[in-house]
């Protein structure tokens, strides 16, 4: 195998008001980058499923929808009630987009310190088929701060945690539900689901920084777009992880519970199976098939969801769960780097690639062939697996990307709550896209059985 240096050239676009600009002579279609907003650095990011559309939110209180493969499109500001005002306005700490991209969400942290124990929602919905002009959002207050809203797979249901005032302390607001808002029919009225398993960071709980990467508490949803399921499953209660049907408003818990924190969490591609991951540095998988099962005998609308396997293979807390498309196949990642492709039906490891430097892993994400695996780090350097072959094909040292990486260092909260990369894909035609800090980057690599990277130093 030949190792060759390929040098990573990046030329930045400039964006004035709400349109980008393109110099065509100085940039590759597949390798390109953009800088959103010149005075401002991004604060969330979120990829739709296939790629074709990125939405971003700002330190300042901005939230903006790009389409990067479409040149013809600019960056659509997306706007709100206080956007004339949001010149010095706080952060926008989560966005999600519908798979459709029909929908867009953005939840922003309370400038109000009287206020900080939640965060306001905005919501906006297309009005047009192009997907590029939207209405007035939608606002809600009152949502948990600390963990992101999702919508569902089938574009039916936009779902986010909220709080309500402590009985014993009216100033003090507590993590209590989820809210399931229909996005197809809003006049049907919202519905919630308690949440009392989740943690609130208001409590007095111990609880390790490494669990705070993309999170503490998260919402996870299925990836079936049947209108008779709709599955969402719920972690951040410690050792437990509770699984929500949003059709029929049913609730089933996973046990026996794992002996540590549940970390992360992923459903296969037809809903049939759930794999947790947790700080005990092992894998559970759960059968959704017959998740509905015998009620508790002490709720008749909760029941138990059946235990299938433990895998074991992890020395360190797992970060990332990814099933391959027909399910036979999962990866798994930790906070050492080391990523394995597990045999669902034997629960058998079948490899192990270790990332380098070795760090916690927060983004994986598969090509639609299922051939090339792309891996991304606390501290933004990317890896790209050829899993058939079982070889490493690219490696991008994040400070190759020319950015200024937040403060981060084993000892430090802030290496745990802040990645360097926000957001990132690996589609058709091994294209990337990685969401920093500071900007878009989009880059095609090669296929082939060579390594590109950027110094034998890297790689360890």
């Amino acid at each position: 195998m030949k190792l060759i240096y390929v040098p990573f050239f990046l030329t930045l676009v400039s964006c004035i008001g709400s349109e980008l600009y393109f110099d065509p002579t100085k940039h590759s279609p597949l390798e390109k980058s953009f800088i959103p907003f010149k005075n401002q650095k991004i604060s969330s990011a979120a990829i739709s499923p296939d790629g074709k559309a990125i939405v971003i939110g700002t330190e300042n209180g901005k939230t903006a929808l790009f389409y990067p493969f479409e040149e013809d499109k600019d960056l659509i500001i997306l706007e709100t009630p206080f956007t004339e005002k949001t010149s010095n306005s706080s952060a926008i700490k989560w966005v999600a987009v519908s798979p459709d991209v029909s929908s867009i969400v953005a939840v922003q942290e309370s400038q109000d310190p009287q206020k900080n124990d939640y965060s306001t929602l905005y919501y906006w919905k297309t009005f047009n088929h192009k997907k590029t002009s939207f209405k007035k959002p939608f606002v809600f207050d009152y949502v948990h701060k600390e963990t992101a809203p999702v919508f569902s797979s089938d574009n039916q249901f936009l779902i986010f945690p909220r709080v309500s005032s402590d009985p014993e302390d009216k100033e003090k607001f507590l993590l209590s539900h989820l809210t399931v808002l229909n996005i197809q029919d809003l006049t049907i009225p919202l519905y919630s689901l308690p949440l009392i398993h989740m943690i609130d960071l208001n409590e007095s709980v111990t609880i390790p920084n490494y669990l705070f990467i993309n999170g503490l508490n998260k919402l996870i949803p299925g990836n079936s777009s049947s209108l008779k399921k709709s599955f969402i499953v719920a972690i951040g209660n410690k050792n437990t992880a509770h699984l929500f049907d949003l059709v029929i408003q049913r609730e089933s818990s996973l046990s026996p519970y794992h002996s540590g924190w549940i970390t992360t969490a992923a459903f296969n591609h037809d809903d049939t199976a759930l794999a947790t991951g947790s700080d005990d540095t092992t894998i559970r998988l759960w059968d959704l098939k017959n998740q509905l099962g015998t009620p508790t005998a002490d709720d008749k609308k909760k029941t138990r969801t059946p235990f299938l396997k433990e895998l074991k293979s992890h020395k360190k807390t797992v970060t990332k769960i990814l099933f391959t498309k027909e399910g036979s196949s999962l990866i798994s990642a930790d906070l050492k780097g080391t990523i394995n492709l597990w045999n669902t039906a034997t629960g058998l490891l079948q490899k192990t690639f270790v990332h380098s430097p070795q760090l916690p892993i927060t983004h994986l994400s598969l090509t639609p062939d299922e051939r090339h695996l792309l891996a991304v780090d606390i501290q933004g350097n990317v890896t790209v697996w050829d899993i058939v072959k079982q070889i490493l094909i690219y490696f991008i040292p994040f400070e190759s990307l020319n950015e200024t990486p937040v403060y981060w260092g084993k000892s430090s909260f802030s290496f745990h709550k802040n990645p360097n990369v926000l957001a990132a894909k690996i589609l058709r035609n091994n294209i990337i896209i990685l969401v920093t800090r500071q900007k878009i980057i989009i880059k095609q690599i090669p296929d082939n059985d060579e390594i590109d990277f950027y110094g034998s130093d890297y790689l360890g």
